[in-house]
């Protein structure tokens, strides 16, 4: 017969064993789980194994002192080096006005004290265009004006108008804008936009600006996404449907196996954000989105926000805030510090330049 010493020691030791067998069954729980949510069809979640640990320092938003001569956004912005005495290290060209119009001009932009210098102009006014610097060249693809342009511009810009060069050297295979643009191993990529009557899902390749192939399909046909590439592969956050609603879905195009595929969800769908790459880091900045002071008449309204990427679980964190929100701006990465070169808000394009880093 057990003394009574001994039997709590066995009920205790059953207790214990059972409570074990109790965690197990929980944790195998859990990883089923997480192995049903990693097969939903529409997205491509990591599994908890490639999780890691994501973090960025906040970043610092500034208004500028000086602004645009005027309000612009739904620019072209690209470096172009120092060119004048006067330091135009960006080049903005074509935009949106304040009055609704396509502007032609091609502005060199010096980032230490604002200074504006017209170089020259475009073969016509466009808005909502793509543009990239590809084999040394400033390619702009598209746009349109109140309709879409297929036409490829090639341009050469110097420090004056009269030694700027601006020439079509190609088409797209259908008009395009509202579209964006970006380089890999100098491979251009022109993904999402309208084409005059829908949006347009075929990412087409280039190398010259002059023959383009077709890619593969996004698989959200977008228009006002953003867009960068980073490590090889080039990631589409958000954009616009045809019926004018913003999707918070991340695409994600892989040129090495000629894949497209969702990967992720924004926090909220977003449109008309901008996307650049800052010390090996992709943020997702401004933008347009339902919130709280929507209208009837304008039912989207500029978001602060700035988003960091992590592409190793393809989810997002807040980086920081703008000072002035804003969508459709022109964004840039330069001298490590990012650029956000006018853009809209509720009313309109503004001429304020915010800086962070």
């Amino acid at each position: 017969m057990l003394s009574s010493k001994k039997i709590v020691n066995l009920i205790l030791l059953i207790l214990t064993v059972v409570t074990s067998i109790g965690l197990v069954s929980c944790d195998s729980g859990n990883s089923s789980g997480n192995t049903a949510h990693s097969t939903n069809p529409t997205l491509s979640v990591a599994s908890p194994t490639t999780r890691k640990h994501f973090a960025v320092p906040p970043l610092k938003s500034t208004v500028l002192t000086w602004s645009l001569h005027a309000p612009l956004s739904r620019a072209v912005v690209l470096q172009t080096g120092q060119l004048s005495s006067r330091g135009g290290q960006l080049t903005i060209f074509g935009g949106l006005t304040a009055n609704d119009t396509s502007a032609n001009g091609i502005y060199t932009l010096n980032t230490t004290d604002g200074y504006l210098t017209y170089v020259g102009s475009l073969i016509g006014p466009l808005h909502d265009a793509a543009g990239v610097t590809l084999q040394g060249e400033q390619i702009i693809f598209g746009g349109g004006t109140s309709s879409s342009t297929a036409a490829v511009q090639a341009v050469t810009v110097s420090n004056n108008a009269s030694t700027t060069k601006s020439k079509v050297i190609g088409q797209l295979p259908q008009p395009r804008s509202d579209l964006g643009a970006a380089v890999i191993s100098n491979t251009a990529y022109i993904i999402g936009g309208y084409n005059g009557t829908t949006a347009d899902a075929t990412v087409l390749s280039t190398t010259n600006g002059t023959t383009f192939k077709n890619f593969a399909p996004l698989q959200v046909p977008v228009r006002y996404a953003a867009l960068a590439a980073l490590n090889h592969k080039i990631y589409v956050f958000g954009g616009q449907t045809m019926s004018g609603d913003p999707v918070g879905v991340i695409q994600e195009i892989n040129p090495s196996n000629g894949t497209v595929t969702i990967v992720g969800q924004l926090p909220k769908p977003v449109t008309g954000a901008s996307a650049v790459v800052l010390n090996k880091v992709l943020y997702i900045v401004g933008g347009e989105a339902a919130g709280a002071e929507a209208t009837v008449t304008n039912p989207l309204t500029p978001v602060s926000t700035i988003l960091a990427f992590n592409p190793a679980s393809n989810t997002v964190i807040t980086a920081g805030n703008l000072q002035v929100p804003v969508s459709h701006a022109g964004v840039i990465a330069f001298a490590g510090h990012i650029w956000v070169i006018g853009g809209e808000n509720s009313i309109g394009p503004v001429s304020t330049v915010q800086m962070f880093n």
